[in-house]
């Protein structure tokens, strides 16, 4: 922690750690959507915007950060629905 502290990396989270820091690791699992740990529940708001009726174009899952991650992640079943 104190490493952590010295390289000045808690004072720009909101928490004082990102959960995808790979240097500093404190976290063992997530449960849940990774993705809203990171910051934006991309799945939620992607499931927002189409109760809207808006039906945002995602890029291929692979190019979209940390979505390997999330082990249990909509986005899957929205991006095998676009035409």
């Amino acid at each position: 922690i104190e490493a952590y502290i010295a390289r000045r990396q808690p004072f720009d989270k909101a928490g004082a750690y990102a959960v995808q820091d790979d240097e500093f690791d404190p976290v063992i699992r997530v449960e849940g959507c990774y993705l809203n740990v990171v910051g934006l529940p991309m799945c939620l708001l992607v499931a927002a915007l189409d109760t809207l009726g808006a039906k945002p174009k995602l890029r291929p899952l692979d190019q979209i950060p940390y979505y390997d991650r999330c082990s249990d992640c909509r986005l899957q079943a929205v991006s095998e629905s676009e035409p």
